[in-house]
């Protein structure tokens, strides 16, 4: 519990936000309690598994996107009317959902995740498609650029 409930705590999971929750285990599971508990108005979870999500709808999750890659990722923007979510909280760890988390997360938000197991070669081809994002606190969170 305490791993997503610190991501959802850094993220500044709060009333009016909307999240996104990648992944569907319990790191996952336990982020989407943790956004429900902080007054997120919005809990969307990506999880492919359904007895998961299921359990993930009980605990706060107003949407589940079992879909991954692009369909995920459009599936997130029309969710969201094309703006993506304020805060991403991927808790996979592999390639594919930080990229997912990176084009989900709308401009001026913010991405916590799991990124020990990918750093550093993943994380600088994800960085580097995003024009040189801001880094700040620790290596596990990122601020997507302001929008101009």
């Amino acid at each position: 519990m305490s791993t997503g409930y610190h991501a959802a705590k850094t993220g500044g999971v709060a009333p009016g936000k909307t999240v996104t929750v990648i992944g569907d285990g319990a790191v996952g599971l336990s982020a989407v309690l943790s956004a429900k508990i902080l007054g997120a108005d919005r809990i969307i979870l990506m999880g492919r598994h359904q007895t998961r999500t299921d359990l993930g709808r009980e605990f706060g999750a107003t949407d589940i996107v079992p879909d991954r890659g692009d369909d995920g990722i459009a599936k997130i923007k029309e969710l969201t009317g094309g703006d993506g979510t304020h805060v991403v909280l991927e808790a996979v760890g592999l390639k594919p959902a930080l990229e997912t988390a990176f084009a989900v997360v709308r401009r001026s938000g913010l991405h916590i995740g799991r990124w020990c197991s990918v750093c550093p070669t993943s994380c600088t081809w994800v960085l580097g498609r995003v024009n040189v994002p801001v880094l700040i606190a620790s290596r596990n969170i990122w601020q997507s650029p302001r929008a101009s």
